[in-house]
C-alpha cells in the first residue's frame, strides 16, 4: 500500500507542476514539494505503529514528494544547459 501511495504522489505533483504551468516559478514548485515533505516526514515518522494507514500515507508522500524534487530540479538543470536564455 505504501508503494501505491508513492506512485500517486509522484504523478499527481508531475502532473500538477506541468497544468499549472509551474515551471516559470522555481520557487513555488520548492514550497510545495517542502510543505509535501514536511507533512509526508511528520506522518510516517511521529506516528506510531498502530496507525498503519497514517504511516504508509505519510512513506509515500515524504519520498514521492523527494523523488518529484529530485526530478524536477534535474529536469530544471538539464533545460538552463541545454535550452539557454
Amino acid at each position: 500500500m505504501k508503494y501505491f501511495f508513492l506512485t500517486i504522489t509522484i504523478v499527481i505533483q508531475l502532473i500538477l507542476v506541468i497544468t499549472l504551468q509551474l515551471l516559470d516559478g522555481f520557487e513555488t514548485i520548492i514550497g510545495i514539494f517542502i510543505i509535501c515533505l514536511l507533512i509526508g516526514a511528520l506522518l510516517y515518522f511521529l506516528k506510531s505503529e498502530k496507525l498503519l494507514y497514517f504511516k504508509n500515507f505519510g512513506f509515500g508522500l515524504f519520498y514521492g514528494s523527494l523523488i518529484s524534487l529530485v526530478s524536477v530540479i534535474a529536469f530544471m538543470t538539464w533545460l538552463s544547459y541545454n535550452f539557454p536564455i
